[in-house]
Order: structure tokens, then C-alpha cells, then sequence
């Protein structure tokens, strides 16, 4: 995990999880907290795993955002989905793609 903010970490990415995943970041700000991106998929336990190296449960999680349908961003988010049970959040272009498992 890498400190951005006080507010803000990168948890996946390059060496953080998976070689081939787009930067995730956590923003955890009141109790509450959002992942950016999901990455491939391929390393989701260690992006967990850096999740509460950041001193936060995954119950506090409520979305997961989703910035556009790259699988390198996307690949991952049904697995952290079923494992943190937050809402996707994803712009309405990117929805048929995202529930189709395909990307645009």
C-alpha cells in the first residue's frame, strides 16, 4: 500500500497486486470508504490484504468506482463485489459492457 493522502492509498497496481492491473486506490474518509478501479482480477486477496493494511474493514466499504471499461480496470470488480458486497458505480455507457463481462 502507498500513502497518497491521509484520506487516500493506492492498494493495487504494479507490485501491489497484480503486474497487470491499473492503479486501485482506497479513499476512506468518516468511517466510510470507496475503491477506485478493480484491476484484472488476478490478485484480489492482496488487494483486500492492503485494504485493511490501511486500517479499514471490509464492511466500511459502500462502492466500488468504476473509472471506465478497460479490463485492467474493470477485470476485477465482480470478484470485489461478492467479496466486500459494495454498489458498482460505473457511467451508464460502460453498464451493458460491465454485465455483459465484455469491454468496449
Amino acid at each position: 500500500m502507498k500513502v497518497i493522502t491521509n484520506e487516500i492509498f493506492q492498494i493495487g497496481g504494479g507490485e501491489l497486486s497484480d503486474a497487470e492491473d491499473a492503479a486501485i486506490y482506497l479513499i476512506h474518509f468518516e468511517g466510510e470508504a470507496a475503491i477506485v478501479d478493480a484491476g484484472c482480477g488476478g490478485a484480489t486477496d492482496r488487494v483486500l490484504e492492503n485494504v485493511r493494511s490501511c486500517g479499514v474493514t471490509p464492511e466500511q466499504i459502500r462502492y466500488l468506482l468504476l473509472t471506465h471499461c478497460h479490463f485492467d480496470h474493470t477485470g476485477g470488480a465482480k470478484a470485489l463485489r461478492d467479496a466486500l458486497r459494495c454498489q458498482i458505480v460505473a457511467h451508464e455507457q460502460d453498464a451493458a459492457f460491465l454485465e455483459q463481462g465484455t469491454t468496449g
